[in-house]
């Protein structure tokens, strides 16, 4: 399906397309990596994200940790709970 025909998703929506490739980086804009696949276990998706190191990083979609969504700029703000990069 073409990107035109697409329809319009509710506030906070995305398509998969457009959040793969996106790079993530903490509020102080530290870049963490960029997302390479989304999975969908059940109530939230995961992103999956490859850090420099080549380490998986896996971030819970959820309001508490992601601060904010650019798929214009192909970017995203996090702010990790404690333990989620180590």
């Amino acid at each position: 399906m073409k990107e035109d025909q697409l329809g319009s998703l509710p506030e906070g929506e995305y398509y998969f397309h457009e959040i793969i490739g996106c790079t993530v980086v903490l509020a102080d804009q530290q870049e963490i990596g960029v997302i390479k696949e989304i999975l969908t276990p059940g109530a939230n998706d995961v992103w999956v994200v490859k850090a420099k190191g080549g380490k998986e990083i896996l971030i819970p979609y959820i309001e508490d940790i992601v601060l904010s969504v650019n798929v214009q700029e192909k970017k995203v703000i996090i702010q990790p709970m404690e333990g989620l990069l180590e």
